[in-house]
């Protein structure tokens, strides 16, 4: 299932596997034309958490491949709707990703 955000900046929440910390963590994104974006480090919050922040500037779904230290572990779907001035919010109140 897709995360539902609004155009614009927004804080992306992943979950290492076994919350782990210490990782070197990036995504891979991929915008709704299937173009690769570079990749993006994560900074770690704590307690197995990290995130980062991006600016989705088109409508549609984009794809992000999650590695840790290297290695593939999981992927995220972002369906991009609507205007950050219209109060619109994420569908999910945690927008955390699960490994």
């Amino acid at each position: 299932m897709a995360e539902i955000y609004p155009l614009g900046s927004n804080r992306i929440v992943y979950r290492s596997t076994n919350f782990a910390g210490g990782l070197g963590i990036f995504v891979d994104l991929y915008g709704p034309d299937g173009l690769r974006m570079p990749s993006v480090p994560l900074t770690e919050l704590g307690e197995g958490l990290y995130y980062f922040e991006f600016t989705f500037s088109k409508l549609g779904i984009y794809t992000g491949l999650f590695y840790e230290n290297g290695t593939k572990r999981t992927s995220q779907n972002f369906n991009i709707r609507g205007n950050p001035d219209g109060g619109f919010r994420p569908f999910r109140g945690d927008n955390v990703i699960n490994t």
